[in-house]
């Protein structure tokens, strides 16, 4: 199947699953994130069990069915939804910086660092108290990412966060992706941002190869 023919079927995947859940939402069926997680999860095996959409969306599908079950609630299975639709349908471009950042916190979920984002009350309460700052880490303020990225996926603030435990670590997956941070003063706050362009020209085969022996 050509690339465009295959963007195309995938994208209207993405959006039959994203227009389900609008739905089951307005109707009530849907109150809370964790109703939300059941829901995709049913209704994406349904989709493969029935073959539902065009062959060449069921590694798609599959795909995401077995990192949601793999990792529950914290895939974040709406999120990769939303980011199918935007790439296939070409309302955000393959190598955005918006992509590369999502890949990023694809590998460090898979490398067991907590993630997650905060609301400004549990920003500054994050802040406030260290007894977690051993663990592997990482917080983004979510009106910090909220605002980042333009309509085209393309960073145009930092993005403010809070690392802890193996920082060395989170370096050099952030940097593989294509990212890098600054520390705020001697804090445990970081500041992302996307690397200029010449520098996330690595190739495709070099990131497989350093995500496999990771």
């Amino acid at each position: 199947m050509k690339k465009d023919n295959q963007n195309q079927a995938i994208a209207h995947f993405a959006w039959c699953a994203l227009i389900a859940l609008h739905i089951a939402r307005k109707e009530g069926e849907i109150d809370h994130p964790h109703s939300e997680h059941f829901f995709l999860l049913e209704w994406l095996g349904k989709a493969l069990k029935q073959h539902t959409f065009n062959k060449c969306t069921e590694a798609e599908i599959r795909w995401l069915l077995n990192q949601a079950l793999m990792f529950g609630e914290q895939f974040d299975l709406l999120s990769k939804l939303n980011l199918l639709w935007n790439t296939s349908s070409g309302a955000i471009k393959d190598e955005s910086d918006l992509i590369h950042l999502t890949q990023a916190v694809d590998k460090i979920k898979t490398a067991s660092w907590d993630y997650g984002l905060l609301t400004a009350d549990e920003w500054n309460l994050n802040i406030r108290s260290r007894a977690e700052y051993h663990k592997n880490a990482l917080l983004l303020l979510r009106s910090s990412l909220d605002k980042a990225f333009d309509q085209t996926g393309k960073q145009t603030e930092a993005i403010m966060a809070i690392a802890s435990g193996q920082i060395k670590r989170l370096k050099d997956i952030l940097e593989a992706f294509g990212w890098t941070y600054v520390k705020v003063d001697n804090t445990n706050i970081i500041k992302i941002s996307a690397q200029v362009q010449q520098t996330m020209s690595f190739s495709n085969h070099l990131l497989k190869k350093w995500a496999v022996s990771c």
